[in-house]
């Protein structure tokens, strides 16, 4: 999982964590 994660995102962050920054 942790490899499909960083393949396509250059840092380990989930959805929820990704939106929370955004806002």
């Amino acid at each position: 999982m942790a490899g499909e994660n960083t393949h396509h995102q250059p840092h380990p962050v989930t959805l929820q964590d990704a939106i929370a920054e955004i806002r």
